[in-house]
């Protein structure tokens, strides 16, 4: 039988590697949490004329096949009207092809603009 003498040294330094340890996991979370708050009070905090520029910038484009196997194309991007950004949708599929002003889901979109004799409306608000 093996006999286990701890001695003060090898508890001393049991003790500082847990310690050192500890601390480092303190530290990055110190540091992650005030990188988040940096963050989040930098978003709450932007200025308005910068959200201006840049949200007419903000178009995604979804192109793809329907069911019947005919190609669409659909372009969401918001555009100032009157003071107020509105949401507006260029379309291109076998509903034929224009423009519309809705608050619709992409997802909503894509599939009236698959049907051949969809309606496609604007939004009158």
């Amino acid at each position: 039988m093996f006999r286990f003498n701890i001695t003060q040294a090898s508890t001393t330094n049991t003790m500082r590697n847990i310690y050192i340890r500890y601390t480092a996991c303190y530290g990055i979370t110190a540091l992650f949490l005030v990188m988040a708050g940096t963050s989040y009070a930098a978003s709450q905090n932007g200025d308005s004329a910068e959200k201006v520029a840049t949200q007419s910038d903000a178009a995604i484009t979804m192109t793809g096949l329907c069911r019947n196997g005919e190609a669409f194309r659909l372009v969401s991007y918001e555009k100032q009207v009157g003071g107020m950004w509105k949401s507006f949708y260029d379309y291109q599929g076998p509903v034929g092809a224009g423009t519309v002003k809705t608050k619709t889901v992409p997802k909503v979109m894509v599939s009236r603009v698959c049907i051949a004799m969809a309606e496609i409306a604007s939004d009158e608000h």
